[in-house]
């Protein structure tokens, strides 16, 4: 009786298992192997875009808070700026009504 090469005997207690060699099962293996790869890719893929997207989010609120502090300055300025001229006005309303009474 000739026995084909893909398959081994192995001693079990009394009795005699047959299994197939790897050559013959590593198909099913090899696909098994391969979808665990994939799912820990699309896993990792996955994970890297969610903490980069919570990443770059926080970045965009921090640039937000630095350009709304920075808009603030500039509006404060602008009233300072206003309050400046008025005074100056009145300075030079003053030293006009100065000159007026010297005169």
């Amino acid at each position: 009786m000739r026995v084909p090469s893909f398959v081994t005997f192995l001693p079990f207690g009394n009795n005699i298992a047959v299994r197939a060699r790897k050559e013959v099962l590593s198909v099913s293996d090899t696909i098994i192997v391969a979808l665990l790869s994939l799912l820990g890719s699309l896993g990792g893929t996955l994970g890297g875009i969610a903490l980069n997207s919570k990443l770059s989010n926080y970045r965009i609120e921090q640039l937000e808070k630095k350009v709304d502090k920075h808009n603030n300055l500039i509006e404060r300025m602008f009233k300072a700026e206003e309050s400046i001229n008025l005074l100056d006005e009145k300075i030079k309303v003053a030293n006009h009504r100065l000159d007026d009474l010297e005169k």
